[in-house]
């Protein structure tokens, strides 16, 4: 029984070594986004505005705000991700090319569930524009 138990610990312990010893796969990090071809062809999108404030709200209330933008270039405008600062921030953006001339939204919704007093958010947008990222950024009062 001791010879087993010693079996089954030497190979768990050679299973953790292999293990640590290989290298991760790393993510997508922005500048490996900022490096595809999809950058080779920029346009510019005008958004109304880059900011929203909703005031006091209530704790656990989920509030959303639309941010419309306009391709003012000549080019199809891409939106490659939108990404909440936290996971009390999540934004929907199109996924299909936004023509030249036509208007479309990234919807951001905010979960106060959790939250209290003072909060601002950001969402960062990356899309083949001449700058790339663009913020955007909701505020709330949480009460």
């Amino acid at each position: 029984m001791n010879g087993l138990i010693y079996f089954l610990s030497a190979c768990s312990f050679a299973l953790v070594f292999i293990s640590c010893d290989r290298n991760p796969t790393q993510p997508e990090n922005d500048s490996n986004l900022l490096n595809t071809d999809v950058f080779s062809s920029k346009t510019t999108a005008r958004f109304d505005h880059f900011a929203h404030d909703f005031g006091d709200i209530k704790e656990g209330q989920k509030v959303e705000h639309l941010f419309t933008f306009v391709n003012s270039g000549s080019k199809d405008l891409l939106i490659i991700s939108a990404e909440g600062s936290c996971g009390c921030t999540v934004p929907e953006f199109p996924k299909d090319p936004v023509k030249p001339g036509e208007s479309s939204q990234i919807k951001v919704v905010f979960n106060s569930k959790g939250r209290k007093g003072p909060q601002i958010k950001t969402v960062k947008v990356i899309a083949n524009t001449n700058d790339p990222l663009t913020e955007l950024i909701i505020k709330a009062n949480v009460i």
